[in-house]
């Protein structure tokens, strides 16, 4: 009687668990990562105890020289913020400001292995990210579509996309920690204009604004107003710029 043979491994079956970590390693976004680690169970195997390398890893390969604004617009919005004046709410924001924005330093978030992610973060920075490269795409459609110009048909290059994504990124971050300060401020303008709530309000929007330069500053304006012509397109006549299709900041809303 014939002794029962051992299945056959397959050649990915028998690759060295480190190989099959720098090739996860090497995916080259979030979805694929999933449907990769799905896929195979020496691949899933391989994953489970390196996950959170391996997740951020894959963020950026997908994102590049944006990762780090996607990491302050992700993190920014999972802040659990409260009242402004409340001392640990105000620590939260400077803090978080400091963190991401003051030094800009780009390089260390990139590369520092105490920045993880888990499953369920790289997901929704995945998503988020799809949101703001559409958004991107269609600012240079709706910018070449007004004033095309003469490039011998070149294409867009990835660090005009990417900072035009750098800036919608910017104004997310913006957005999660001040979406209720222009409301706010109007709102004790009209009641108490020196109300130490407004006045707290002014100082962490102006310790942010202080960490970009002015053409920084320009460019999310210009994401301002693009964007609310996308959510207003009746009120578009608001800014009356060179040509209404065009993203241009006006100077008129001061972030």
């Amino acid at each position: 009687m014939e002794e029962a043979r051992a299945p056959q491994l397959s050649l990915i079956e028998s690759l060295p668990i480190e190989i099959v970590r720098e090739i996860l390693s090497a995916i080259p976004d979030f979805t694929s990562l999933r449907k990769a680690v799905l896929s195979f169970p020496v691949f899933y195997n391989s994953y489970i105890n390196v996950q959170l390398e391996i997740n951020r890893k894959a963020l950026i390969n997908q994102l590049g020289d944006v990762f780090p604004e996607a990491v302050a617009a992700y993190e920014s919005s999972v802040l659990k913020i409260g009242m402004r004046t409340e001392p640990l709410r105000t620590n939260m924001v400077y803090s978080f400001v400091q963190l991401r924005y003051s030094s800009r330093e780009v390089p260390l978030l990139r590369t520092s292995p105490s920045v993880t992610f888990s499953w369920g973060d790289g997901v929704r920075i995945e998503k988020f990210y799809n949101i703001v490269d559409e958004l991107a795409q269609r600012f240079v459609n709706e910018a070449l579509a007004s004033f095309p110009l003469d490039r011998s048909e070149l294409p867009v290059t990835i660090q005009e996309m990417n900072r035009i994504r750098r800036s919608i990124y910017h104004f997310e971050v913006y957005c999660n920690l001040f979406k209720d300060l222009r409301t706010k401020a109007l709102y004790w303008h009209r009641l108490r204009p020196v109300d130490p709530e407004t006045q707290e309000m002014a100082r962490q929007k102006m310790f942010l604004h202080n960490c970009f330069a002015p053409w920084e500053i320009e460019q999310i304006g210009c994401i301002h107003d693009f964007l609310y012509r996308i959510a207003s397109p009746g009120k578009s006549s608001i800014h009356p710029s060179i040509h209404t299709a065009l993203p241009v900041f006006s100077g008129t809303y001061k972030l």
